[in-house]
């Protein structure tokens, strides 16, 4: 089935454009939001890659609770923005730079951190990574990397 955005009938009983409160602009915009949604994973990938390469540099462990007040998102939804740079540390044969972000009461990454079963080691060699001689990636880079593993989500 195909949605598309059907033109509405005006008070003579003829055809004009669809109404807004319609199910096809309400699916139109629903649309424009994910659309919206998927740039803004990109986007915080980026900030938080950044983020991410300071707190190598200085050798800090992150809780979800501070990258989620850092970036302004809740901490729920980093495992989605984190995702990209775990896939593209992994595939550029880099330390998992992921490994920094861990819970409060665990002291561990969340179930979706898969780069490494042992975190102690991983964080280490995250931390005596060089990260700024390296280029920062763009958006894109982590995007594609998240995009060809659709199983590792």
């Amino acid at each position: 089935m195909v949605c598309r955005e059907m033109p509405a009938l005006d008070g003579r009983g003829t055809q004009g454009p669809a109404q807004p409160g319609t199910p096809a602009r309400a699916f139109s915009a629903t649309l424009a939001r994910a659309k919206e949604a998927a740039v803004k994973r990109e986007e915080r990938a980026q900030q938080l890659w950044s983020i991410l390469v300071l707190a190598a540099r200085s050798r800090q462990v992150l809780t979800y609770e501070m990258v989620a007040q850092a970036c302004g998102m809740p901490a729920p939804a980093l495992g989605d923005v984190l995702r990209p740079i775990q896939q593209y540390c992994e595939e550029e044969g880099l330390p998992p730079l992921t490994s920094l972000v861990v819970s409060k009461s665990t002291g561990l990454p969340g179930e979706g951190f898969l780069a490494a079963a042992n975190v102690p080691k991983a964080q280490s060699q995250t931390f005596a990574k060089d990260w700024l001689e390296l280029q920062a990636p763009t958006a894109e880079r982590p995007a594609d990397a998240y995009g060809r593993t659709p199983d590792r989500r």
